[in-house]
């Protein structure tokens, strides 16, 4: 093998070896107050399924509260987790298989139980 083929080869096993890396999105703190729930949820927005996980995480150390996947999530669905009962803060931590404008995440808070009323939703970034 000359030297040129064996660096066309290392450069092409590099760059397939580096396509599937995982970005992340992140939301700001959120504050729960007693008798509400927190809940993290994240939309794939491409038309491609792709792997994602969410990581509900609180306290001064940001503790993993729960985590959710990992799991293949189809296109145009939606995924997410919850913190369970406040008071506290928390936020929500997503991984996900592609690029971050492949997906659409946020946290919020919604009077427990959650049936769909939502008191704020942040975006995650």
């Amino acid at each position: 093998m000359t030297r040129s083929t064996v660096l066309l080869l290392v450069a092409t096993l590099t760059s397939l070896a580096g396509g599937a890396s995982a970005a992340e999105l992140v939301t700001p703190p959120i504050q729960v107050t007693a008798g509400n729930s927190g809940v993290c949820l994240i939309t794939n927005s491409s038309n491609k399924a792709r792997e994602v996980t969410v990581e509900v995480r609180g306290g001064p150390s940001g503790n993993v509260i729960f985590t959710n996947g990992p799991v293949v999530l189809q296109p145009r669905r939606v995924f997410g987790a919850g913190s369970g009962d406040g008071p506290g803060f928390f936020y929500c931590r997503f991984i996900v298989e592609g690029p971050k404008s492949a997906f659409r995440a946020s946290g919020g808070v919604c009077n427990t139980p959650c049936n769909g009323t939502s008191t704020a939703v942040l975006a995650a970034q």
